[in-house]
């Protein structure tokens, strides 16, 4: 695939990326999507603290808190702004009524996005 004319964003600021320069396209440390070299940096090892039930208490995809959806299924939690910038209004709808993420479902979905 020829990238050269594309815009390349990053997954989890949206910011655009420099795909030109390698130093600027990183690959998220868990999920294995693209993101900016900023955000890279700001999620670190992803050695995240965890609740009494074994979730990370913070978005396994850009590290920020807020509105969080656990796994039933494994310690991934996401943001509710990564699951409506990443898998669109209707993603977000279908967590909100089923109450749950399954991060299997996000994994299968983040191929998509390579």
């Amino acid at each position: 695939m020829d990238v050269t004319g594309m815009v390349v964003r990053c997954t989890s600021c949206l910011n655009q990326i420099n795909h030109h320069d390698p130093d600027k396209v990183k690959k998220h440390i868990r999920l294995g999507v693209l993101i900016c070299g900023e955000c890279y940096t700001f999620y670190g090892t992803s050695e995240f603290s965890q609740d009494e039930s074994g979730n990370y208490n913070y978005c396994t995809w850009c590290g920020n808190g807020g509105k969080l959806f656990l796994c039933d299924f494994c310690p991934n939690v996401f943001c509710s702004t990564c699951v409506r910038h990443n898998f669109g209004r209707s993603a977000m709808a279908k967590i909100n009524k089923e109450g749950f993420l399954n991060a299997t479902v996000v994994s299968r979905q983040n191929s998509k996005l390579k």
